[in-house]
């Protein structure tokens, strides 16, 4: 920990590791919980299909959005075939073909599916009577959202935190491929090079690292769902919500949720079909 070469082969990318997992699991709690919550709350058209496709994302390996990126923002940084953004003469900026911003982008778009399970499976179960009550009283949407619905779903929130935060910490493949051409690593890569060079020392210290993380987050959850526990909400017949009509704003919100379904399932797929069956690469 304290060696001159502590903070190349730990340091650096433990702190490297805890930015991304953080900036993930940001990313994919929010655009898990919009989606959940115009899929279960609204009235929006297509909603089985939508939280059918929603779920794939996280069926796919996490290297293939890797892959799918490095083929189509690709620069000379990396010899071999050229990456379709050079194709059309454009060359990518390091910062945008590799390292943390395409980690980020890409972790972030395999793992929101496991927030948008969470986030609706709870939106279903949560009793409308409270949403009403709260508005009956006077409080606005924003402050139903806030002092009503945000305590009743702390415990999926957590449940999010954890799950994305860990899977990140250890997820292998994307950081190999995205961060490995500007020598940006992370814990699990960290790792993987010192085990191909012989050094289990240093080895044993990372994966000890991320197993305290990893005891970190269980700790921090059980505590936060200990003080939930202590209270029970007591009320007459359950109901589920009535969906939100989302009156002219319907079409814009089709729009939105199937472009960005398209943008995250059908166009990195598309790449790599496309990057297959081509003659000349590119």
């Amino acid at each position: 920990l304290s060696s001159r070469v502590a903070n190349v082969l730990f340091w650096q990318p433990l702190f490297r590791t805890l930015s991304v997992a953080l900036a993930v699991t940001f990313f994919s709690l929010i655009i898990g919980y919009l989606l959940a919550w115009i899929i279960t709350r609204t009235d929006v058209r297509f909603k089985k299909l939508y939280a059918t496709l929603a779920v794939i994302p996280f069926m796919l390996p996490s290297w293939s959005y890797a892959a799918a990126w490095i083929t189509v923002f690709k620069n000379r940084r990396l010899a071999g075939a050229q990456g379709f953004m050079e194709v059309f003469g454009f060359q990518t900026p390091d910062l945008l073909a590799y390292g943390a911003i395409p980690i980020i982008i890409c972790l972030s778009m395999h793992y929101f599916p496991l927030s948008f399970l969470l986030f609706g499976n709870a939106f279903q179960k949560i009793d409308s009577q409270m949403e009403e009550s709260a508005q009956l009283l006077g409080a606005s949407r924003f402050q139903t959202a806030i002092k009503v619905l945000l305590p009743v779903m702390r415990p999926a929130i957590m449940s999010c935190i954890l799950l994305t935060f860990a899977r990140t910490v250890g997820t292998f493949g994307t950081p190999y491929t995205l961060g490995r051409p500007v020598r940006f690593n992370t814990l699990s890569t960290s790792l993987y090079f010192t085990f191909q060079s012989g050094e289990p020392g240093i080895m044993a210290v990372i994966a000890v690292a991320m197993l305290l993380i990893g005891g970190a987050l269980v700790a921090i959850d059980v505590y936060v769902l200990r003080e939930y526990r202590r209270f029970v909400t007591m009320g007459g017949k359950g109901q589920m919500a009535r969906p939100i009509t989302l009156g002219k704003t319907q079409i814009p919100m089709n729009l939105f949720v199937g472009f960005f379904l398209f943008l995250v399932i059908f166009v990195p797929l598309s790449v790599l079909g496309l990057s297959t069956i081509m003659i000349t690469p590119g």
